[in-house]
């Protein structure tokens, strides 16, 4: 077990070693912009007149940035890039058209269960 002693001088080492990157951490984070000038992904939408699904599909592309590692991951967007993008564009964003099913190929059905019908509060098969 180590001495309280020596407990103390290592932490108060550590924190003498991270003391200067701590003051460069938080001068860089108070000329950031705050957080809530950041974009949602209805405020995006309603600023370029196309839905949140569009938004949400083009993410990478508007310059999104992720909170956090998971699949459903908020999105955020720097209004200055939004702004850019938007006057670059000609003519409002159409949607990308609903993808089609793919057709199911011939000869390959499944076989169907048989439907019952109700007679007299009791279920028979069909005939």
């Amino acid at each position: 077990m180590i001495p309280p002693e020596q407990v103390d001088a290592l932490a108060a080492r550590i924190a003498d070693r991270l003391e200067p990157r701590l003051r460069e951490i938080v001068a860089e984070l108070s000329e950031t912009k705050p957080a809530s000038a950041a974009l949602t992904v209805a405020e995006v939408a309603h600023r370029l007149n196309v839905s949140e699904d569009y938004v949400r599909r083009n993410a990478a592309k508007l310059g999104a940035t992720r909170l956090g590692d998971g699949p459903k991951a908020r999105l955020r967007f720097d209004p200055a890039k939004i702004e850019r993008f938007h006057s670059g564009q000609s003519e409002p964003v159409a949607s990308e058209p609903k993808r089609k099913r793919p057709r199911q190929r011939k000869g390959r059905s499944a076989d169907l269960l048989p439907i019952k019908r109700l007679k007299g509060g009791r279920y028979v098969e069909a005939a």
